[in-house]
């Protein structure tokens, strides 16, 4: 994938990524900052630092992926905060808590595409070889 953690792919009306990490935490981090490269890019100006703790649960490892990336997106979207540095206190496979560390973004900070959320069409995460990847496609 070029060197890069995370590419895009076109499907119909939505927009997919195809996600990679050395392990789960970096999947997680990866496939959070493939979604917003896809919605927009950080502040331009002077950025205004800003911190989000997240603590979320889910019945399975794809729920909570989706909550996941579906949180974030709100958090970029409805609450102007993106993220850039993720640290986990903890990420289980049905649970996971972690410290957003990003920059406010100001009212005239304009969005790429409007997305409406992860889906789970699609949806897989697989580890092989030491290696943990994953395909997600967004309603947009």
């Amino acid at each position: 994938m070029d060197g890069k953690p995370f590419r895009s792919f076109s499907h119909t009306a939505d927009v997919g990524l195809i996600v990679r990490g050395k392990t789960r935490r970096q999947l997680f981090h990866n496939a959070a900052a493939g979604m917003l490269s896809l919605v927009t890019g950080p502040p331009s100006g002077p950025a205004v630092p800003s911190k989000k703790t997240i603590r979320l649960t889910a019945p399975d490892p794809e729920s909570l992926f989706i909550r996941w990336l579906n949180e974030v997106l709100f958090l970029t979207v409805h609450r102007r905060f993106f993220p850039v540095r993720t640290r986990f206190h903890q990420l289980t496979s049905r649970s996971l808590s972690a410290l957003l560390s990003g920059h406010r973004l100001p009212p005239e900070h304009p969005f790429l595409r409007d997305m409406k959320a992860a889906t789970f069409h699609k949806l897989s995460i697989r580890r092989k070889n030491a290696r943990w990847t994953s395909t997600i496609v967004f309603d947009v």
